[in-house]
C-alpha cells in the first residue's frame, strides 16, 4: 500500500472510532499486554514508580499507551506524537477527560523528526508500539529507527514493540499443522525484518539487551486455537482471551517469555552501548 493510502486508513479509523482503543487495535486484551510489557521494561531500566524522568512515544495514536504509563509513573514527563492530526486530537480530548498533567501530545512525522522541536531534546525512554509496521518499505523503517536513536539520552533505552515477519510466518506454520489456511498481514502494515531492525539499532550505538514475546499465549489462542474450533473465524472478544491476559500478566512478573515465541508481537529492549552500568 502507498504511504498516502496508509495515512488515509488511519485518518478514517481515527474518525470512525474516536477515542476508543479500537482506533488502533482490535483486541483490548492485547493492548493490556502491550502496556504491561512496556511498563516492565521501564522498571527493568531501573526507574521507580515515583522517579522523575522523560518518556517519548512515536506513533502514540489515541494515547492509551501514554495514559497507562503516566498512571504507573506519575512523576514522569511523557510526550506522545503521531502524524495523523485526528489521532492527536482524540488523544488530547481523552486526556482532558482523565485529567493527567504529565502528558503532552503533538503532531509530528517520524521520518522528518530532525525538523521538529523534539529533535532538540533527549529522552530517557523512547518507544514504539506497532508504529514502524505502518511504514511501507524496510528502508523507511530503518530510517525511522535511526531517527528514534537520536532522541534517546546517553543512558537511555529504546523499546520497539513491533510485529516481525518471522513470527507471523511461524504462526501460519502452526495454523497449517491443524488444517487452517495462512493469514495475510493487513495491507496497511509491512511486517519488520527483525535482523535489519537489530542491525540498524546496533549501528546507531545501541545493544539488544533482551526480547520480550509478551503475546505468545494470547496470540496462540486468538489466531490458532480459537479459529480451530470456530469454523476458522477469529474472535477478538472470546472469553478465554481474558483468562490468557490475566495469566500472562501474573506469570510475566517473574518469567519473561514463559509461553515461548508463538505470538505475532515482540518487544526489543535496546540500551546505549556506552551507558553507565
Amino acid at each position: 500500500m502507498k504511504i498516502n493510502d496508509i495515512e488515509k486508513h488511519w485518518k478514517d479509523w481515527a474518525t470512525k472510532f474516536g477515542q476508543d482503543i479500537r482506533a488502533t487495535v482490535k483486541s483490548k486484551t492485547i493492548k493490556e499486554l502491550e502496556v504491561d510489557a512496556l511498563i516492565r521494561a521501564i522498571k527493568d531500566a531501573g526507574y521507580k514508580v515515583n522517579d522523575k524522568f522523560s518518556i517519548l512515544e512515536a506513533g502514540s495514536g489515541t494515547g492509551h499507551n501514554c495514559i497507562s504509563i503516566a498512571e504507573s509513573f506519575p512523576n514522569a514527563s511523557i510526550h506522545g506524537f503521531d502524524y495523523i492530526p485526528e489521532m492527536v486530537n482524540n488523544a488530547e480530548s481523552l486526556n482532558k477527560k482523565i485529567g493527567l498533567k504529565n502528558i503532552e501530545y503533538s503532531c509530528q512525522d517520524l521520518l522528518k523528526i530532525d525538523e521538529s522541536p523534539l529533535a532538540k531534546n533527549a529522552f530517557d525512554v523512547v518507544f514504539t508500539n506497532r508504529c514502524l509496521i505502518n511504514l511501507n518499505t524496510h528502508q523507511l523503517q530503518n530510517k525511522a529507527v535511526k531517527n528514534l536513536a537520536k532522541l534517546v539520552s546517553k543512558d537511555g533505552i529504546l523499546l520497539l514493540a513491533e510485529n516481525p515477519k518471522i513470527k507471523f510466518e511461524r504462526q501460519n506454520y502452526l495454523r497449517s499443522l491443524i488444517g487452517l489456511s495462512a493469514r495475510t498481514p493487513p495491507e496497511f502494515n509491512l511486517l519488520i525484518n527483525q535482523d535489519d531492525l537489530i542491525q540498524t539499532a546496533e549501528a546507531n550505538d545501541f545493544e539488544l539487551i533482551y526480547e520480550d514475546n509478551f503475546s505468545s499465549l494470547h496470540d496462540l489462542l486468538l489466531y490458532v486455537l480459537i479459529p480451530a474450533i470456530n469454523d476458522g473465524k477469529i474472535d477478538y472478544n472470546h472469553p478465554i482471551l481474558e483468562v490468557a491476559r490475566e495469566l500472562s500478566l501474573k506469570v510475566f512478573q517473574d518469567e519473561k517469555n514463559a509461553f515461548s515465541n508463538y505470538g505475532q508481537n515482540r518487544m526489543f529492549y535496546f540500551a546505549r552501548k556506552n551507558r553507565n552500568k
